[in-house]
């Protein structure tokens, strides 16, 4: 394998960004109470309980869905504003 350039690996990576960053905008996106149930809901796969697609977005986004109720202080509160 060759060394890349800058517009080689950046041109190779631009989809993925663009579909992590829709991830990441979803999440900012949404209510108080959707926010908690998601933030609930990543608690519960495992490798074993569901497809594996499954278990590594929730294991990807818990810590931006974990970051976002602390933002939004949802966590001291439990109150699911919007």
């Amino acid at each position: 394998m060759t060394d890349l350039t800058k517009k080689q690996w950046q041109t190779a990576l631009a989809p993925f960004a663009v579909t992590l960053a829709g991830m990441e905008e979803l999440i900012n996106n949404m209510s108080g109470e959707e926010l908690l149930e998601l933030h609930e809901a990543v608690k519960y796969p495992t490798r074993t309980n569901c497809w594996c697609f499954t278990y590594q977005a929730a294991a990807y986004i818990a810590d931006i869905v974990d970051g976002e109720v602390k933002r939004r202080n949802l966590v001291k509160t439990g109150q699911a504003d919007a």
